[in-house]
């Protein structure tokens, strides 16, 4: 049995989940799995510098635990109070949607 370590590529719709484990993360993995190269609309990812390759994607979007993943660095890190702005107002956002949503 072969123990290396592989990355999991998913991709994803409301109907399907596709798992691909490779050995690499980058660019090369993403295009032997053939969805992206060939995806023309939304792309929802985790911010990984190499979905931005793709010029075919015609909207990027970024998963919102990974901008307040990179908000907190940002927040203990830069001692700048932006961040801690922005977070506020993503959190906000989030329980403003979650109570609409309940009393709907």
């Amino acid at each position: 049995m072969n123990w290396k370590n592989n990355w999991i590529h998913v991709n994803s719709t409301t109907l399907f989940t596709y798992y691909f484990p490779h050995e690499k993360r980058w660019k090369k993995a993403i295009d032997e799995m053939w969805i992206i190269p060939f995806f023309y609309w939304m792309l929802l990812t985790d911010h990984w510098a190499s979905y931005k390759k793709y010029e075919n994607i015609l909207y990027h979007f970024f998963c919102l635990a990974h901008i307040l993943r990179e908000l907190l660095w940002s927040i203990e890190n830069e001692k700048k109070n932006w961040p801690v702005k922005f977070k506020k107002l993503i959190l906000d956002a989030k329980r403003l949607k979650e109570r609409m949503i309940k009393e709907w």
